[in-house]
């Protein structure tokens, strides 16, 4: 298939696509040589319309600096494509070689899919913990010159929208879907976002609509780096007293029920995987705290990657439990999809999990939670899900959650 690009080249793109999303497909570009190191999107006839094309046009006339480098590819548009001189999408680089979704390291083990080179982000050794630092510092960059024009927030990032290679290398994926903003005020809004990585403020606004805060992707940086280093999300664990019915991540986002902040009090199980917070350097866990804990305080891609590379450099000291377990621990971060009703909880993985954000959502983002029943039977629950995820230690710290919840009759006492 023979397209043409806004700056005047024709190109050739193979007509089977290598990947597929919610608004297009992705295809290679086999000619000219010049541009095979790029690939193109073609939007499906349903989602191309004029301010599509004047949203991708703009973001081609003014990128973040440095989009491709050694170590980090930002996805972003290059040129607009047009077949028989209509819009149809555009061509941006390809991410590198051999790389896997970032969703394969957040999670508690790496797919037996996945040979031994990737062994070396075993987050249980002091090289494996430092390989995950090197990934985060790699995707820091990316971000903070994303940030750096001050008008582009990305505000769907997670593990899902980023390729990595077994050498740390990244690729962030989905720049179309930023949204834009020119002098406070909104250009071209943000139209998708995934409930378990936006932050408390989403119940006030809409990215659709509102001009949203580089802190709004702070907090999604800041998930993603916690389940890079541990393993699961940072707000998945079961709370006690005034929060034993909030039993979804985004639900325990919006009450601030982040496993090692401000609520920790309230704890009644706490998955084996985050002990590991315990045991890093000091500066990280403030880090945490502070992107979880403070909305003024959200520390940025700079702080960041700063951080991490002064942690790198002097050494890092960390020592771990005497056994963090290793099998699968129940889905919490989940693919994308474009969203209008309501999902399964947090215990299924559903092939999507995002929202419209354009309906229904006059009060901002409308986060999905659906109620487990009692207080006893989401303990029950847990108690299950732990002897099947971490053995008898998991098991163990379910039923004691759900004693705990008899004798207290779910007061507000921790």
């Amino acid at each position: 298939m023979k397209l043409r690009t806004s700056d005047g080249t024709t190109i050739t793109i193979e007509s089977k696509p290598f990947a597929k999303g919610g608004e297009g497909t992705v295809h290679k570009i086999v000619a000219p040589a010049s541009h095979t190191k790029f690939c193109a999107k073609l939007y499906l006839p349903k989602v191309i319309n004029a301010e599509k094309q004047q949203k991708i046009e703009y973001m081609v006339a003014n990128p973040p600096p440095e989009t491709v480098t050694e170590n980090q590819i930002i996805c972003w548009p290059q040129a607009a494509l047009f077949g028989s001189n209509k819009f149809v999408g555009f061509i941006m680089p390809l991410a590198f070689d051999n790389s896997i979704l970032l969703y394969e390291l957040c999670r508690p083990k790496l797919s037996k899919k996945h040979n031994h080179r990737w062994n070396k982000f075993n987050r249980n050794t002091k090289q494996g913990f430092e390989a995950r630092l090197k990934l985060c510092t790699n995707l820091a960059i990316a971000i903070h010159r994303v940030h750096s024009l001050q008008n582009y927030i990305l505000v769907d990032f997670k593990p899902q929208n980023v390729l990595v290679t077994n050498s740390g290398k990244i690729a962030i994926l989905d720049c179309d879907s930023v949204q834009i903003s020119k002098d406070d005020k909104v250009i071209f809004p943000a139209l998708v976002a995934t409930p378990e990585y936006v932050p408390p403020e989403s119940e006030r606004l809409n990215p659709s609509k509102d001009k949203i805060h580089p802190s709004w992707d702070r907090f999604a940086m800041a998930i993603v780096f916690y389940e890079i280093m541990f393993g699961l999300h940072p707000y998945a664990a079961t709370f006690g007293g005034k929060f034993i019915d909030i039993n979804t991540l985004p639900g325990r986002i919006r009450e601030g029920l982040f496993a090692h902040g401000r609520n920790k009090q309230h704890l009644i199980s706490l998955p084996p995987p985050h002990k590991t917070f315990d045991y890093i350097p000091h500066n990280l866990k403030v880090l945490f705290q502070d992107a979880f804990d403070d909305d003024d305080l959200r520390p940025s891609a700079e702080t960041w990657g700063k951080a991490i590379v002064q942690e790198l450099a002097t050494g890092i000291k960390i020592r771990f439990p005497k056994a963090v377990p290793t099998k699968a621990l129940a889905k919490s971060t989940k693919p994308e999809v474009k969203l209008v009703r309501k999902e399964p909880v947090e215990l299924q993985l559903p092939k999507n999990n995002q929202i419209n954000l354009k309906k229904n959502q006059s009060r901002g983002i409308q986060l999905l939670q659906t109620k487990q029943g009692s207080a006893v039977m989401a303990s029950a629950a847990l108690a299950m899900v732990g002897m099947l995820a971490f053995g008898m230690e998991g098991a163990l710290a379910g039923f004691f959650g759900m004693l705990l919840v008899l004798l207290t009759g779910g007061s507000d006492n921790p």
